[in-house]
C-alpha cells in the first residue's frame, strides 16, 4: 500500500490522531513513520570501514559504576578499551584527551573549562598544521590504529 494508506490503516488501528497525543497529526506521524524507516535502513546498511586520519576523543575521566554495571556485556567491554572502541577503525590512532567529570558534567563548570582549553588547543595544533603526536597535556595519550 502507499504510504498515505498504511498511515491511514494504522490510524484506524490505533484510534484517532487526537488520542494519540496532543499536536500529534497526519502530516507529523508521516514524519515519524520516514523518519524512523530512514534511521532503520541507515543501521541495516552500515558497514563499518577504517578512517584514514586521526581520531581526537575527549574522554569523561568519571564513569558512573552503577550505570555501567546495568549495561550489557558487550557495552561495558567498550568503557574497558581507552578509545572507546575507535581505535578499531582510526588508521592514523586515536588521541585521548582525559577530561575531568562525567560524561554530562564536562559540558558544565568548571570542567567545561578544561574541555575549552583543550579544544582550543586542538584546534590551534589543526590549524597550524602540527604533527599528529603533538598533545596540548601531558596526560594526553595518543593510541596507534
Amino acid at each position: 500500500l502507499p504510504l498515505e494508506t498504511q498511515l491511514a490503516r494504522g490510524l484506524e488501528i490505533l484510534g484517532e490522531v487526537a488520542d494519540l497525543g496532543p499536536g500529534l497529526d497526519l502530516p507529523m506521524l508521516r514524519d515519524l513513520v520516514l523518519g524512523w524507516s530512514a534511521r532503520a535502513t541507515a543501521s541495516e546498511r552500515y558497514r563499518v570501514s577504517p578512517y584514514p586520519g586521526r581520531i581526537t576523543l575527549f574522554r569523561a575521566s568519571l564513569v558512573d559504576p552503577v550505570a555501567l554495571r546495568d549495561l550489557p556485556r558487550e557495552q561495558r567491554q567498550i568503557f574497558e578499551d581507552p578509545t572507546l572502541g575507535w581505535g578499531t577503525v582510526a588508521a592514523g590512532g586515536v588521541e585521548i584527551h582525559p577530561v575531568p567529570g562525567s560524561h554530562t558534567a564536562i559540558l558544565e563548570a568548571p570542567h567545561v573549562e578544561t574541555l575549552a582549553r583543550i579544544l582550543r588547543a586542538c584546534i590551534e595544533r589543526a590549524e597550524e598544521g602540527a604533527g599528529a603526536t603533538s598533545c596540548p597535556l601531558d596526560k594526553d595519550v595518543l593510541v596507534s590504529g
